[in-house]
């Protein structure tokens, strides 16, 4: 194992254990200290891909940091929610401890970004990350979360959502919500018609 995938491995356990550790009651808590590890985090992924594209490093650790950031900025497609989840974490946990609601939004709002990249790094380097992510609790109401399960199901048996129900015609995207049941990502749309009285 080369010393990216230590880090990368390193700063993955102290998140899963902080998930690990604390209950549901200290949202607010766990928040705060997964936050803090972050953005160390996503940089040994910048340099994972920085190296597996065939760049080498140098003995200057930060701007080895600083080439990789500047190689995934380059970078679109498939890398470019790692760019945006990065700009977000420079503006809101760079050099600020926040408090413990503050940090529990963010949380809820990183949540999809760091599945992203649990489901990236298996996908492209085989590596196991943030394996017990599941249990970070998103919803503490449970009534959301049988509804939402009980939708995904549905989704998951596309055969059952018949054309008919299908509407066409022109509409605007009013609210775009993402929703996470079981470790997948679908997304809440709220739609309105797009005509002169639509604003």
């Amino acid at each position: 194992m080369d010393i990216i995938d230590k880090r990368i491995y390193s700063c993955n356990e102290a998140i899963c254990k902080n998930i690990e550790s604390l209950q549901a009651n200290e949202r607010g808590l766990l928040s705060q200290n997964i936050l803090s590890q972050l953005r160390n985090f996503l940089e040994c992924v910048f340099l994972k891909i920085y190296v597996a594209s065939g760049n080498s490093l140098i003995e200057n650790e930060y701007q080895n940091i600083k080439n990789a950031i500047k190689f995934i900025n380059t970078l679109q497609g498939k890398y470019r929610f790692l760019n945006q989840f990065h700009k977000l974490l420079q503006i809101s946990v760079s050099h600020y401890t926040l408090d413990p609601d503050s940090s529990e939004r963010l949380m809820l709002k990183y949540y999809e970004y760091l599945l992203r990249i649990k489901t990236f790094m298996k996908d492209n380097y085989g590596i196991e990350l943030l394996e017990n992510l599941h249990k970070f609790p998103l919803n503490t109401d449970t009534a959301f979360t049988q509804y939402y399960e009980a939708i995904e199901k549905v989704l998951e048996n596309k055969a059952v959502i018949a054309r008919k129900t299908i509407q066409h015609g022109r509409f605007y995207i009013e609210k775009l919500h993402p929703v996470i049941v079981n470790d997948v990502i679908f997304y809440e749309v709220t739609f309105i018609p797009a005509h002169d009285k639509s604003t």
